[in-house]
């Protein structure tokens, strides 16, 4: 696959470009590897890349955004190749992902409804099996936006699955779901980027996290030193740092834990395995991809209605962290090992919301830095308190950041210019994920929530 002429300061075309061509390759080479849980999210990262658009009031939700990305496809598909790929390459597949309730929306808005609620889902469900079928039969034009819509709708679901650690890694239910939703987009993924490659007058709007600057991102000698040096404001503890992540048997027999526990600590532990194997290889950014889906299969809660906002979620999942750890976690972002480590990541501009607003347009956040540093230095003093859910909480909203540029396609895979912050959010990651998951072990009583896509069909690994 040809690259994309760049250069220091390209325009949003190219930018947008670069991106999915990586994730692409990338996702490409995990298909190769067998390895369809892994190639499916990339796919989907290299398809996010394609179409998302940075950040404004006036942008659409999710599934109207793709769906306008596929007007805009098929008005420059002059030659038909989006109906070639789907009738000729993934015909199949299609109907198999079409035909699966479990990755139906309305199905799971039936699934977790109140016991007193009734939704309807059987009927939309098998008018879109018909639609579709119909549409792959008769080879028409005409009906290439209709089977675009429900199939990425199918999709959408698969996503949200795996990315908000609602399925297990290599779950033996999700099999074939999986499978087919990687041949689909490995079908039409670069069907789309090719119709980008012919169409650069057409308008394909500003990328998620546009770069800002000439050469942003590029590690400063300053922030190597910072990370290195010893911050002298850093409360220190006595003794020994090291934490032990070896869960307590007396507390982690599977007879002591209720089904939906058990379900949620398997999802987390599978994703942080693969998440660890992926480390050797140097692959930071699923490494850290893999964590954060960790970390989410953890904290995620099904909410029938008046769902809380995602940092509200894990902001009280730490808080119940930091209430039954006894510690250790404390011991563990305050040790000689690690601190750095939290102290560079809580003082990362480019993890800081307000940068990017400020970045975009000079009148807003004006005073990010300012308030930047403020947050830095109220997460430090807070843990010297032994606040330690504030400072986490700080902590994993800069994270946060970081891993909506990844999942949301706003960075390319492996870029230069974030190498320096992947490889320090990684450093957290592979500390704090797996002592969570040994707290959770070691505490099967506390409320731990309702697991994210719950019910496959009573609960699903």
């Amino acid at each position: 696959m040809p690259k994309t002429k760049n250069d220091s300061r390209p325009d949003d075309y190219t930018v947008r470009l670069c991106r999915v061509e990586t994730w692409l390759r990338r996702a490409e080479a995990a298909l190769v590897a067998d390895d369809p849980d892994v190639a499916f999210v990339l796919y989907w990262i290299a398809f996010n890349a394609a179409y998302a658009r940075d950040v404004s009031p006036k942008n659409p939700d999710t599934l109207t955004a793709i769906r306008r990305y596929f007007n805009d496809l098929l008005d420059v598909d002059h030659r038909d190749t989006i109906r070639d790929a789907i009738w000729n390459d993934c015909d199949d597949q299609i109907h198999s992902v079409v035909d699966i309730e479990y990755l139906y929306r309305t199905y799971w808005d039936h699934a977790n409804a109140e016991p007193e609620e009734t939704v309807e889902w059987t009927g939309g469900f098998n008018s879109d099996k018909s639609l579709v079928r119909d549409a792959l039969q008769t080879n028409q034009y005409d009906h290439i936006r209709t089977v675009l819509r429900i199939v990425f709708d199918r999709l959408y679901v698969l996503r949200n699955q795996l990315v908000h650690g609602g399925a297990q890694f290599e779950s033996h239910y999700n099999r074939d779901s999986v499978f087919d939703g990687a041949r689909i987009m490995a079908s039409l993924v670069p069907v789309f980027l090719d119709l980008m490659r012919a169409s650069h007058g057409m308008e394909w709007g500003r990328p998620f996290f546009r770069p800002a600057l000439k050469g942003q991102g590029t590690p400063s000698m300053e922030r190597r030193r910072r990370y290195q040096e010893e911050d002298d404001g850093w409360p220190a503890l006595d003794g020994d740092h090291t934490v032990d992540s070896t869960p307590d048997p007396s507390k982690t027999e599977d007879k002591s834990r209720p089904d939906p526990f058990q379900i949620r600590l398997r999802r987390a532990r599978a994703w942080c395995e693969r998440a660890e194997a992926e480390c050797p290889s140097g692959d930071l950014d699923v490494a850290f991809l893999f964590y954060w889906i960790a970390f989410n299969a953890a904290y995620a809660q099904d909410f029938p209605k008046n769902r809380p906002a995602d940092k509200k979620i894990f902001r009280d999942y730490l808080e119940t962290l930091t209430t039954e750890d006894g510690g250790a976690i404390r011991e563990a972002i305050s040790g000689a090992p690690l601190w750095p480590v939290v102290t560079a990541l809580l003082q990362d501009k480019y993890l800081f919301p307000p940068f990017w607003d400020n970045a975009h347009d000079e009148s807003k956040a004006p005073d990010w830095q300012q308030k930047l540093d403020e947050e830095a230095q109220l997460a430090r003093e807070a843990l010297g308190r032994r606040d330690t859910h504030e400072t986490l909480a700080t902590l994993f909203q800069r994270i946060y950041t970081l891993r909506n540029q990844v999942a949301h396609g706003g960075a390319r895979w492996n870029s230069k210019y974030n190498r320096e912050t992947m490889r320090t959010a990684v450093r957290a990651m592979e500390t704090l994920v797996p002592l969570f998951i040994t707290v959770m072990e070691n505490n099967p009583e506390a409320d731990w929530g309702t697991p994210h896509y719950r019910v496959y069909p009573i609960y699903w690994p």
